[in-house]
């Protein structure tokens, strides 16, 4: 059998699966553009763990991210086979924002605010 030669593919051929959005790429940039992108930096270190200790007391995991635009403070809890994910703006303070879903993870954890079923 001839021997035929394989055709790779170089790394520009190949699609991207970390492809980022201009908005992102502006965002990283430090280019002028209109609005602040959510970054994690911004966040009081200590509410940030308070939050994850919470979390993370209560049995849950916590995923922390961005939205896909780069614009939005994405908190992820996994409990149990359920997710609930927080979305903050970037536009919001995101320190007073994150402190008040503690107060409303703790009101819920306490039993304040539980769901009428």
């Amino acid at each position: 059998m001839p021997r035929t030669e394989s055709k790779r593919k170089s790394p520009q051929d190949a699609p991207s699966r970390n492809k980022k959005s201009l908005v992102h790429k502006l965002h990283h940039t430090g280019l002028p553009y209109a609005g602040e992108g959510a970054d994690w930096e911004r966040v009081d270190s200590a509410v940030l763990l308070s939050l994850v200790k919470l979390v993370c007391d209560s049995g849950a995991a916590i995923l922390l991210g961005y939205s896909r635009d780069g614009f939005c403070y994405n908190i992820t809890i996994l409990d149990d086979g359920e997710k609930h994910t927080e979305w903050i703006q970037s536009s919001a303070d995101p320190t007073e924002q994150i402190d008040g879903f503690i107060n409303q993870l703790t009101q819920v954890m306490l039993g304040d605010g539980d769901d009428a079923a």
